[in-house]
């Protein structure tokens, strides 16, 4: 494996060669995991841990919560459901975990005597302790109900689908209420991110007609964005040249590439046309669900390879200057499609 070579803190750097004596490193970075299918991890707010989802393992059936100390490299269970977890992540304050969950959906509507709502795993969403101990569901409509992102301490955005198409909704912790955020008739919104401000949101669009677009809500205002991707698997807001918040994307332009880290400043202070540039890529793989450290000096990702899916750490690079973001073909557009219900805060 040849991932291209990237400069980093020389305090992170000690801390990783630390570190080498008791995770295996190798060209792609330091591998956190070799036991199972890990996908899907965080950084906690500290910098201290990261959770994961892992599965296919001899002591469990389902894909369960699990949390790694980058201090001890001790790896702690933390769910045990009879179903498959999704989309896990620390709150804000790194109390608690957010993540979903097939548990309920398959006890209250058994797949043999009930037709699948929708085309995605049913999922409720919880939000627990970091010790698994004291769990609550947030949500209770059937189907799939996932892929939360934090609109500060006090509320998320997340992604539901009950009719064969996803749309994004809002859920304020106080009341636990659900409020419709975003849809668009003529696709389905996924993944969304929002940046550490709470002023800006992205998320992917993807058409009926197929293809790929980016969503985005900047200043208030709602846009959609071509880009020249054929598919996007993770989204992150990440501080960037200039200080500006740009997004962090696993992304790849054709379906013959692999999935790699792209860097896109869809404001491009300056310029009309967003721009995007490539950071780092794996010719011998994927690299999906990319998670950047608060400080911003060390990315976690999954490296999948056919069937083999781990958990890597590696130093995150240097930015590229603004001279080096390509211009994207098109530029953005005002969105008429997708639809907020009233004016919800992010």
């Amino acid at each position: 494996m040849t991932l291209a070579a990237c400069g980093g803190s020389s305090s992170t750097k000690k801390n990783l060669e630390a570190a080498s004596m008791q995770a295996a490193r190798t060209t792609a970075g330091l591998r956190l995991t070799s036991i199972g299918t890990n996908r899907k991890a965080h950084f906690s707010p500290d910098g201290k841990n990261v959770i994961y989802l892992s599965g296919n393992r001899d002591g469990h059936k389902y894909v369960q919560v699990y949390e790694l100390s980058l201090e001890t490299f001790h790896e702690k269970r933390i769910t045990y459901h009879d179903g498959d977890c999704h989309d896990v992540d620390y709150s804000p304050t790194g109390s608690h975990l957010i993540y979903a969950s097939t548990t309920d959906e398959l006890k209250e509507r058994p797949r043999l005597l009930n037709e699948q709502v929708g085309k995605l795993p049913p999922t409720e969403i919880y939000l627990t302790d970091r010790t698994g101990a004291q769990i609550q569901r947030l949500t209770h409509e059937a189907g799939y109900q996932s892929e939360a992102a934090w609109v500060g301490p006090n509320q998320f955005l997340f992604v539901s689908e009950n009719d064969g198409r996803t749309k994004i909704n809002r859920l304020m912790l106080a009341d636990a209420k659900v409020h419709p955020w975003a849809e668009d008739a003529s696709a389905s919104l996924r993944i969304p991110a929002v940046d550490e401000s709470a002023t800006r949101v992205a998320w992917v669009i993807q058409k009926k007609t197929g293809g790929i677009a980016l969503g985005l809500k900047l200043a208030g205002k709602i846009k959609s964005l071509e880009i020249p991707f054929n598919d996007i698997q993770s989204l992150q807001w990440i501080i960037g040249p200039g200080k500006r918040p740009v997004l962090l994307m696993s992304a790849k332009k054709s379906a013959s590439d692999r999935l790699s880290a792209w860097m896109l400043d869809p404001e491009n202070a300056g310029n009309k046309t967003p721009c995007a540039a490539p950071l780092f890529a794996e010719a011998g793989g994927d690299l999906k669900d990319l998670s950047v450290s608060k400080n911003q000096d060390r990315v976690v990702m999954t490296f999948e390879n056919g069937a083999s899916s781990q958990l890597f750490m590696r130093e995150f690079p240097a930015l590229p200057e603004a001279a080096s973001c390509v211009p994207l073909a098109s530029p953005e557009t005002a969105s008429p499609a997708p639809v907020t219900a009233g004016a919800p805060q992010t």
